[in-house]
């Protein structure tokens, strides 16, 4: 067995944990018939598509040297995205009604917050493996914007622009992930 292999059989088990939350999420929502909220399922996509992604971006590193740092930095990037995915999903008994636009004025903090801490982690990693400010600049343009907006959804107070952030997100999540799957195939 490769680093690699022993290091993305980790990686996998992580990925699988916060996939496997949000789908059970998503199932007991249709079963309880939670009160739909937008707020809430564009921060539960996102959570998903930055999994999918990071779990699907771990490929470029197969060839990678893997020492103790690289291999830290990637289970703390994978495990606050296995908090924030588990933080979107609201814990439930049977019989409990789901109402997920109280749910996210109540939790939503939480999520987001692990969601920075996501971010960080990101932009951190990059300023670690480039070497100048230019390069990662370049590197983590993505990231720091990813940063910056939920650091604005964490403090604005009008709906709509909370949404809109959500959005955001959301899409740069969908691309992303559906960039690091195409690379997937080469």
């Amino acid at each position: 067995m490769t680093s690699f292999e022993f290091v993305f059989g980790l990686i996998s088990i992580i990925t699988s944990l916060a996939v496997t939350h949000l789908i059970g999420g998503l199932i007991a929502y249709v079963r309880h018939r939670a009160r739909f909220s937008l707020r809430h399922a564009l921060w539960s996509w996102t959570a998903f598509a930055l999994v999918i992604a990071n779990w699907a971006s771990f490929w470029d590193d197969r060839a990678v040297n893997w020492e103790p740092r690289a291999v830290l930095l990637w289970l703390a990037l994978m495990i606050s995205l296995y908090a924030f995915s588990a933080l979107t999903v609201p814990e439930m008994e049977r019989g409990d009604k789901i109402d997920l636009v109280a749910f996210h004025e109540s939790d939503g903090k939480r999520y987001i917050a692990a969601h920075i801490l996501f971010a960080a982690i990101v932009v951190a990693s990059f300023a670690i493996n480039t070497a100048n400010v230019i390069d990662w600049l370049s590197a983590s343009s993505f990231a720091l914007v990813g940063l910056a907006l939920t650091v604005a959804a964490l403090v604005v107070r009008p709906v709509l622009l909370q949404q809109a952030i959500a959005l955001v997100l959301a899409a740069f999540g969908t691309f992303f992930m559906l960039v690091r799957l195409s690379i997937l195939a080469s």
